[in-house]
């Protein structure tokens, strides 16, 4: 249960990076920033932004709600 929960961590992590990427691209530095070292900043700024990180913020949201599950049911973290 352990190798599911890092891969809900780095799909978690990966959506993150990915959003505060696009937030660079996009020329918005403070959100991307904040998105990089705030995960629900990256939530709020994805699906703000829901057509440009459609796929980053599916990503992040797996991630999140595969943590909640595990930690839920006792079996990680």
């Amino acid at each position: 249960m352990i190798t599911i929960g890092i891969l809900f961590a780095v799909l978690g992590f990966a959506g993150g990076i990915w959003t505060g990427i696009i937030a660079f691209q996009e020329g918005e530095p403070v959100w991307a920033v904040a998105s990089v070292f705030l995960p629900p900043v990256a939530m709020i700024y994805a699906y703000r932004n829901f057509e440009l990180c459609k796929v980053p913020a599916i990503l992040a949201t797996v991630g999140v709600v595969g943590k909640l599950i595990l930690r839920a049911d006792g079996l990680f973290g």
